[in-house]
C-alpha cells in the first residue's frame, strides 16, 4: 500500500545543511502563525519574559516626553493660578490719537469684534467694556475727594446691596458705605461729582449702598483697577490733585459715556484650562495678531504677561528636557541591554528548532522564521501595549502629581517609542544571529557557544571607548548643549556603568580562581559547585553584568532626586535667613536688639535684622554674636569659614553713652566767661534712630548744677552722639571765645531717683573732639572724675567745635557680595539705615545674602544703629527665630510693644519650587529607579528560569551520587549571591560615580543667582533605602528561583534527559 504523500529524501550535509542541487522548502504564512502559536505556548515563560522587557523599553522611552510634556502643562497651570486675574488675561484701553476715527467707547466696542475674529475667545472669557471716569466731590464737611465713576457690565449681579437697589436709570450711583459716610450723605442724597478733565458738575442721585465684598474677586479683575481704594492720597497726576480717595461710584453706562473723562478698558479674563503648552504657537500668534490690528487700526494697545508666562515655561522646558533625558537614556539603555540579553538565552532554547529547520532544507527566509518570528512578535505587541501604558500611567499619575495638566500623545512620544521599537529589533536581531550563523554540526551536536577571546576583546573595548567619550563629552560640554540636551553625556553614567560592569566582570574569574582553589579537596561542597557554576557558564557573567547596569541606574536615580530636594531646602533656608522669620515694628522707645536679648537671653534662638533694599546699596544688620547658632548659612557661600566672618564682625568699640530716663543733670564749672554765654547741649538718638537734645542752657560763671529734660522717647534709652558747646556770637562783639568746662556727678533722672551714668565721663581716650576748636581731656572735680574741655571757638568755622563719646572708627568692618564688584575693599562706600554714608572694610566675600541676594553688605547691627544719626528710612525689622526656639520668644517680643505683620517660614518657598518645573523633572528619577529595579529582578528571575532544566539534570545526578538536599539548596543560593552581591557593589559604585560625573552640570535651578552654589550631597538614607529594598526582593527571588530548581531536580529527570 502506497502512502498519499511520499517521503522525499535530499542530500544533507551535516555543516552546510540541504545541498545546493536540492529544492529547498519554505514555510508558508499560515504555517508561520501555526509555528509561532505552539511555540508561545511551549515557551510561555520566555515569551511573557520577553514582553514585558519590550514592554518596558517602549513605556521607558515614551514615558519621558510624555512625562516632560505634561510636566510643562502643569508648571503653566501652576503659574497661572498663581497670579492675578489682571496679568493672566488681556487688557485694551483706547488712546487718544487724532488720526484714529471714533470715541474711546465706540474703538471699545471694535476691539470686542476684533477679538471674536482673531479667536480670542479660545482662550480667554467674553470681553467686557468697563467706563472708568475721574471725578472729585466734595463732602458737607468740605473736605474734597477723588474717586471714579465705574460702569462695569455685570455689577448688579455682584454688588451685595446694603440697601436700596441697582442704578439703571441715568444720574443714579450706589456706593459703598465708608465713601457715604465720608460724604456726610445718605441713602437718596444727590452729590454733585466734577470730572477731572474740567467741566461742569454733574448732580447723581445715591439709590444704592453696597458693602466691600472681595475687592480681589475675578469679576473685579483682580482687584487691579482700584474700585476700592478707600483711604488718604495714594498719588498725583497733572490733572489731579492729590486727593484722598473715596470708593467708586457705581453708575449705569449711560451716565459714566456721558463725561468727557471717561476712559474705556476692555477685559478679557483667562480660562485657565483652556491654555496648555501644546498651543503656544497658536497663543502667541492669534494674539500678536490682534495686538498689532487693535494698536494700528484702534489705536489701542493690547497689555498681559500670559505671553512672558509661556516663554519662560518654554524656557524652563529646555532645562528640564535635560533632566529627564539624562535619566531616560540610560533606562532606555538598560531596557535594551537587558532585552538583548533575554533574547541571547531563549535563542538557546530555540536552537534546536533552527537545526532541524536547516536539517529540512527550509529557505533562509524560512529559518529566520524559525528563529525569529517568536521575539519579533512580541516586540511588535509591546509598542501599542507600551504606549498605551505609559499613557494610561501618565493619566492615573496626572491628578497626583501634575495638577491641571492634559495628556496627550505628541508626535515626539510615538516617535520615542518608534525608536525604542527599533533599538529593540536590533537588540533581538544581535542576540539571536548565533543560533542563524552556526554550523549545523555543533546544533546538533548541542555544543555550547563559546565567543573568542578575540570577539569579547574587542567589545569590552568598544565599551570602554563609548563611556570614555562620553565621560570626555561630559565633562568638557555638560549635559547641556547650549539649551539643548547633548545626547552623549546624557548617556554618559550609563555607559560609564557598562564600563565598570565589564571590568568587573574581567576581574571577577581571576578571584574566583582564587577560591576554586580555596575550596579544593575541601568540605565546602556547597560552596565549591557555586563558584565552578557561575565560573564556567558566561551567561552567569552577563547576568552580573545587567544587573550591575540595572543598580547603577537605579543608585544614579535616587542620588541625583535626593540631592535636588535637598538643595531646593538649602535654597529656601538661605534665601529666607532662617527657620522662621518675623517682621515686626517697633515702637518707639524700644530699642529692637535689647527687646531681643530679653526674649532670648541665651542668645541660641533669635537674632535681631535690620535690612534695606537699594539698588547696588543693599544693606543687612545682624546680631553678629547670634549669626552662627540662629542663621541658616550653607557651605558653599564662602571660601571663609562663617567664624572667621563672625570674629572680623564683631565690634570691639568702647560703650556708648546711654542715657535712659527723663531728665540729665551735671555739675558744671565754666572758667572764661565768653561774651555771649555758651549753651550745652547733649545731641541723643533714641532707640528708633530719632534725633534729640538735652539742653543744659546758658552757662554762668563758676561751678553750677544744671538740669535738662530728656526726649520722652528716652525712657526706653537714647544713644548721645555729640556734647557740644554752641556759642553764637553778636555782630558787633568778639568773634572768638576761648574758655574751659568741666562736667562731673553725670546723672540721669530714672522715677524719682538719680543714678549716676557718669563712669565713662573721665575715661582717658573716650571722648573724641570733632572740629579744631576743642579738646577733651580726663580729669577731676570735687574728688569725683571729670571731663574737661578746652574751647576755642571762632565764629569763621563752618563747623560748632563738639566731642563725642565712644566714637566708631571712620572704617567699619563688614562683607560684601562678590557682584558687587567693590573697587577698593579697604574702602568700600555704602548707605546706612538713615541715608548717611559709610565706609566699610570689606576684605572677605560671599556668593549671596539671605533676603538680598547676589548683591549686598552684611554688618553688625550695634555697628550700624551707633553710626545713626537720623531716623532709618525704607528699612525692615526682623526677628529670626531658630528651628526649636521656645514659642516664649514671641510672646516675649509682643509683651515689649513689638507688632509682628508677618510671619515667614522656608517651607512655602520649598513648596512652590517642589511645584516647579525642575523639580517635577527630577520626580521621573524616581521612575527610572522603580524601572530599574523591575528590570534588575526581571533578568535574574528570568535567568533562574532559562537554566532551571539545565540544572535540574546536574541537581539530579548530584543527588543521586550522594549529595543531600539542604547542600545543594546551598550551593543554589549561593551561585545567585556570586552573581547578585558583585552586580550590586559593581552597580552602586558606578552608579556613585555616574552621579559623581553628571550631576554637577545637570541644572536644578532656573537661575542660580542669589542663592547658595548648588552642591552634590549624596543623602545616605534613600539611598541605603532604595539597596535595601532591591536586596530583599533580589534575595527573595533568589530563593524562591532556587527552590524552585531544586523541586525539578527529581528521579524523573534523569530518566527523561537520559532518554
Amino acid at each position: 500500500m502506497r502512502p498519499r504523500h511520499p517521503i522525499r529524501y535530499r542530500r544533507v550535509s551535516i555543516d552546510r545543511g540541504v545541498s545546493a542541487d536540492t529544492e529547498k522548502e519554505e514555510i508558508r504564512p499560515l504555517n508561520q502563525l501555526r509555528l509561532l502559536t505552539r511555540a508561545l505556548r511551549w515557551r510561555a515563560g520566555a515569551a511573557v519574559a520577553l514582553l514585558l522587557v519590550a514592554t518596558v523599553a517602549v513605556v521607558a522611552a515614551a514615558a519621558g516626553p510624555l512625562y516632560l510634556d505634561t510636566a510643562n502643562d502643569s508648571v503653566l497651570h501652576s503659574v497661572l493660578l498663581s497670579n492675578s486675574v489682571q496679568a493672566n488675561g488681556i487688557t485694551v484701553i483706547p488712546q487718544f490719537s487724532p488720526t484714529t476715527p471714533g470715541s474711546f467707547v465706540e474703538r471699545a466696542a471694535l476691539v470686542l469684534q476684533a477679538a471674536r475674529r482673531y479667536g480670542i475667545y479660545r482662550w480667554y472669557d467674553q470681553g467686557k467694556t468697563v467706563l472708568d471716569a475721574g471725578v472729585a466731590v466734595t463732602a458737607r464737611s468740605g473736605i474734597a475727594y477723588a474717586s471714579d465713576l465705574i460702569s462695569d457690565p455685570g455689577q448688579c449681579g455682584t454688588l451685595r446691596f446694603i440697601s436700596g437697589s441697582c442704578p439703571t436709570a441715568p444720574d443714579q450711583v450706589a456706593v459703598t458705605a465708608r465713601s457715604l459716610a465720608a460724604l456726610g450723605a445718605h441713602l437718596g442724597s444727590t452729590v454733585a461729582v466734577v470730572p477731572v478733565h474740567g467741566g461742569p458738575s454733574v448732580p447723581v442721585k445715591v439709590v444704592g449702598i453696597v458693602s466691600l465684598g472681595n475687592p480681589a474677586a475675578s469679576f473685579w479683575f483682580g482687584g487691579e483697577s482700584g474700585y476700592f481704594d478707600f483711604g488718604p492720597a495714594i498719588g498725583c497726576s497733572i490733572t489731579q490733585s492729590c486727593l484722598p480717595h473715596l470708593d467708586a461710584f457705581f453708575t449705569g453706562a449711560a451716565t459714566a459715556a456721558g463725561f468727557p473723562s471717561v476712559q474705556a478698558i476692555d477685559e478679557f479674563p483667562i480660562k485657565i484650562g483652556a491654555v496648555h503648552t501644546t498651543v503656544a504657537a497658536t497663543f502667541n500668534s492669534a494674539v500678536g495678531a490682534f495686538a498689532r490690528y487693535t494698536n494700528q487700526a484702534l489705536a489701542a494697545p493690547v497689555s498681559t504677561d500670559l505671553g512672558k508666562e509661556l516663554s519662560q515655561a518654554s524656557q524652563e522646558s529646555n532645562l528640564m528636557q535635560a533632566i529627564v533625558v539624562v535619566v531616560d537614556l540610560q533606562l532606555v539603555l538598560l531596557a535594551l541591554f537587558v532585552l538583548f540579553g533575554l533574547v541571547a538565552r531563549t535563542a538557546e532554547a530555540r536552537e534546536k528548532e533552527v537545526a532541524l529547520a536547516k536539517l529540512r532544507g527550509f529557505r533562509t527566509r524560512s529559518v529566520l522564521a524559525v528563529g525569529l518570528l517568536e521575539p519579533v512578535a512580541m516586540l511588535c505587541v509591546s509598542l501599542p501595549v507600551g504606549l498605551l501604558l505609559a499613557f494610561l500611567a501618565m493619566r492615573v499619575a496626572q491628578p497626583l502629581l501634575l495638577p491641571g495638566a492634559l495628556v496627550t500623545l505628541q508626535p515626539l512620544v510615538l516617535w520615542a517609542a518608534v525608536a525604542a521599537f527599533a533599538g529593540g529589533l536590533f537588540a533581538t536581531l544581535f542576540g539571536a544571529r548565533r543560533i542563524l550563523t552556526r554550523r549545523l554540526s555543533e546544533e546538533l551536536r548541542a555544543v555550547e557557544p563559546k565567543s573568542s577571546s578575540t570577539a569579547r576583546a574587542a567589545l569590552d573595548a568598544a565599551a570602554l571607548a563609548l563611556a570614555l567619550a562620553g565621560i570626555l563629552e561630559l565633562l568638557l560640554a555638560g549635559v547641556l548643549n547650549g539649551s539643548q540636551a547633548n545626547p552623549l553625556a546624557a548617556f554618559a553614567p550609563g555607559l560609564v556603568a557598562v564600563a565598570v560592569a565589564v571590568l568587573g566582570v574581567r576581574l571577577l574569574p581571576v578571584v574566583a580562581a582564587l577560591v576554586v582553589r580555596w575550596t579544593k579537596d575541601s568540605p565546602r561542597l556547597a560552596t565549591g559547585l557555586a563558584v565552578r557554576q557561575v565560573v564556567r557558564r558566561p551567561t552567569s557573567l552577563r547576568q552580573i553584568t545587567v544587573l550591575a547596569v540595572a543598580t547603577a541606574l537605579a543608585c544614579f536615580a535616587v542620588a541625583g532626586w535626593a540631592a535636588a530636594g535637598v538643595n531646593r531646602t538649602t535654597r529656601a533656608d538661605f534665601v529666607l535667613g532662617a527657620a522662621r522669620v518675623l517682621t515686626v515694628q517697633v515702637p518707639s522707645g524700644v530699642n529692637l536688639e535689647s527687646a531681643v536679648d530679653r526674649a532670648d537671653p541665651s542668645g541660641h534662638y533669635a537674632m535681631a535684622v535690620m535690612l534695606s533694599k537699594i539698588p547696588s546699596q543693599n544693606l543687612l544688620a545682624v546680631q553678629v554674636s547670634r549669626l552662627r547658632r540662629v542663621a541658616y548659612w550653607p557651605a558653599g557661600i564662602s571660601s571663609t569659614r562663617l567664624a572667621t566672618i563672625v570674629h572680623w564682625l564683631t565690634p570691639h568699640l568702647q560703650a556708648p553713652l546711654i542715657f535712659i530716663g527723663s531728665a540729665v543733670r551735671a555739675t558744671i564749672t565754666e572758667n572764661g566767661s565768653p561774651t555771649p554765654p555758651p549753651d550745652l547741649v547733649f545731641n541723643l538718638v533714641d532707640s528708633g534712630g530719632s534725633p534729640g537734645v538735652a539742653d543744659f542752657g546758658f552757662l554762668k560763671p563758676g561751678t553750677h548744677v544744671y538740669t535738662a529734660t530728656l526726649p520722652g522717647t528716652c525712657l526706653g534709652g537714647c544713644h548721645v552722639l555729640q556734647l557740644e558747646p554752641i556759642w553764637n556770637p553778636s555782630s558787633g562783639g568778639p568773634q572768638e571765645a576761648v574758655y574751659n568746662l568741666t562736667l562731673s556727678q553725670l546723672q540721669v533722672l530714672r522715677g524719682s531717683v538719680w543714678k549716676e551714668v557718669g563712669g565713662q565721663l573721665a575715661k582717658p581716650g573716650y571722648w573724641r573732639g570733632q572740629g579744631g576748636g576743642i579738646k577733651a581731656t580726663a580729669s577731676s572735680q570735687g574728688g569725683s572724675p571729670a571731663l574737661s574741655l578746652a574751647i576755642d571757638d571762632q565764629a569763621a568755622d563752618s563747623v560748632s567745635p563738639a566731642v563725642a563719646p565712644g566714637a566708631l572708627p571712620s572704617t567699619l568692618h563688614g562683607v560684601v557680595t562678590r557682584a558687587n564688584g567693590v573697587s577698593d575693599p579697604a574702602a568700600a562706600g555704602i548707605e546706612n539705615f538713615d541715608g548717611n554714608s559709610l565706609t566699610l572694610d570689606v576684605p572677605y566675600q560671599v556668593v549671596a545674602l539671605p533676603q538680598l541676594g547676589y548683591e549686598g553688605f552684611l554688618v553688625d547691627l550695634k555697628t550700624a544703629l551707633r553710626a545713626e544719626t537720623a531716623p532709618p528710612s525704607d528699612t525692615v525689622s526682623q526677628v529670626w527665630l531658630a528651628p526649636h526656639a521656645p514659642a516664649g520668644i514671641e510672646r516675649s517680643l509682643r509683651a515689649q510693644g513689638l507688632r509682628v505683620t508677618k510671619v515667614q517660614t522656608p517651607a512655602a518657598d520649598i513648596q512652590s519650587m517642589n511645584r516647579g518645573g525642575l523639580a517635577l523633572a527630577y520626580l521621573f528619577f524616581l521612575f527610572a529607579a522603580g524601572a530599574a529595579a523591575v528590570l534588575a529582578i526581571g533578568a535574574a528571575v528570568f535567568s533562574v528560569f532559562m537554566t532551571s532544566r539545565r540544572r535540574a539534570f546536574e541537581l539530579a545526578v548530584l543527588r543521586a551520587i550522594g549529595v543531600p538536599n539542604h547542600t545543594l539548596l546551598r550551593s543554589l543560593l549561593g551561585e545567585q549571591l556570586l552573581v547578585l552581591g558583585p552586580g550590586m557593589v559593581l552597580g552602586v559604585g558606578a552608579g556613585l560615580l555616574g552621579a559623581l560625573m553628571a550631576l554637577p552640570s545637570v541644572p536644578e535651578f532656573a537661575s542660580t543667582s542669589g542663592g547658595p552654589p548648588v552642591q552634590l550631597v549624596f543623602v545616605a538614607l534613600p539611598i541605603v533605602m532604595m539597596l535595601a529594598a532591591l536586596v530583599v526582593l533580589l534575595g527573595a527571588a533568589a530563593v524562591l528561583a532556587s527552590a524552585a530548581t531544586l523541586r525539578l531536580a527529581s528521579w524523573d529527570r534523569l530518566r527523561t534527559e537520559i532518554t
